[in-house]
């Protein structure tokens, strides 16, 4: 997990995410929570420009 956080440190607008029930797989496992999550990533750029 440190490991995580510190690639999320990289960029000031990063966000990292622990999602519960998921393993490698969470487009699989999670479905729901990726695309809420490239959601709000779309949302962000766009507010961006």
């Amino acid at each position: 997990m440190k490991f995580q956080k510190e690639l999320a440190n990289l960029s000031s607008v990063s966000k990292h995410l622990i999602v519960k029930e998921a393993g490698h797989a969470i487009h699989i496992d999670q479905t729901q929570a990726v695309i809420e999550a490239i959601g709000s990533m779309l949302r962000m750029v766009q507010n961006l420009h």
